[in-house]
C-alpha cells in the first residue's frame, strides 16, 4: 500500500456532472503506475473511492501531475464526499496504484479500446502510453455515451484521429444523430459491426460490470478468444 497526499492543482468541469482534476506529484517522484491502473481516494471517514488514472506515466514524469475524471453520482454518499473535497480542499489522499488491467509495454498486436462514459479515463492513459512509445500497431477507440453532450473531452480523441494515430468511433445510444458522422445504438454493436477490421486484436473494456460482461459475451460469441479481452471488472466483480 502506497499512500500519498497530493495537492489539487486544477479542477475543470467540462460537463455538468463531470470533473477533470489535476493532482500535483512534484513532491513524490517515487510514484509509479502502469497505464490503465487506478488509484483509490481515501475519504475522511476512511472509505475509499476508486478512480482510473487518466494520464499516462510518461506525462506524470514530464509534467509532474496526475489526471482524474470524476463523475458526480448525486445519490452516492462516496461521490458526494469526493466532489466536496475537490471543490473545497487543497489536497486529497490517495492509495496508488491498483488494478491488473494495464499495459506494461506497447503490445505487438492491434488494440481495441471500448469505453463507456468516464471509462474513457482508463483508455486515455493506455492510448497516450502507446502514442508516446510510437506503438506501430493499429489503435481503435469506441467511446459510448447516452447523448452527444456526454462526450466531455471530445477534442482529445478527435485530435488523435485527425493526426492519423487512432481510429475513433463515437457511439451515441439515445440522441438523434441524423446528419452527424457518428454511430448510433449499443457500444458493443458498433464493435461487432467492425470486427473484421481488427483480426488478432486485444480488447480493453472499461465500463460497468453489466456492460463489460455483455461485451465479453458478444465478442466471444463472434469468435474472439476470451484471453484477448481485458477489464478490471473481471477482478472486482467476477461472475
Amino acid at each position: 500500500m502506497t499512500i500519498h497526499t497530493l495537492p489539487i492543482l486544477q479542477v475543470h468541469q467540462p460537463h455538468n456532472n463531470i470533473y477533470r482534476v489535476e493532482l500535483d506529484t512534484s513532491a513524490h517522484p517515487d510514484i509509479q503506475f502502469f497505464p490503465g491502473q487506478y488509484l483509490e481516494v481515501i475519504l475522511p471517514d476512511e472509505s475509499r473511492c476508486p478512480l482510473s488514472i487518466a494520464s499516462a506515466p510518461c506525462s506524470m514524469h514530464t509534467n509532474q501531475w496526475l489526471e482524474l475524471h470524476i463523475q458526480h453520482q448525486f445519490t452516492s454518499n462516496l461521490s458526494n464526499q469526493l466532489v466536496h473535497i475537490i471543490q473545497s480542499q487543497p489536497e486529497i489522499t490517495v492509495d496508488i496504484a491498483k488494478g491488473n488491467c494495464y499495459l506494461s509495454h506497447p503490445p505487438t498486436h492491434p488494440l481495441v479500446f471500448i469505453a463507456a462514459g468516464t471509462g474513457f479515463a482508463q483508455v486515455k492513459s493506455m492510448i497516450e502510453h502507446c502514442l508516446s512509445f510510437k506503438h506501430n500497431q493499429p489503435l481503435f477507440l469506441y467511446w459510448g455515451v447516452r447523448k452527444m453532450c456526454d462526450f466531455y473531452l471530445l477534442d482529445v480523441p478527435n485530435r488523435w484521429a485527425q493526426q492519423g494515430k487512432v481510429e475513433f468511433h463515437p457511439v451515441v445510444s439515445e440522441d438523434d444523430i441524423s446528419g452527424v458522422v457518428q454511430r448510433a445504438g449499443l457500444l458493443v454493436d458498433a464493435v461487432i459491426e467492425d470486427l473484421s477490421n481488427f483480426p488478432e486484436a486485444h480488447y480493453y473494456i472499461s465500463g460497468s460490470p453489466q456492460m463489460v460482461y455483455a461485451s465479453l459475451d458478444r465478442l466471444t460469441a463472434e469468435g474472439v478468444d476470451e484471453s484477448h479481452v481485458h477489464s478490471d471488472v473481471f477482478d472486482y466483480a467476477p461472475r
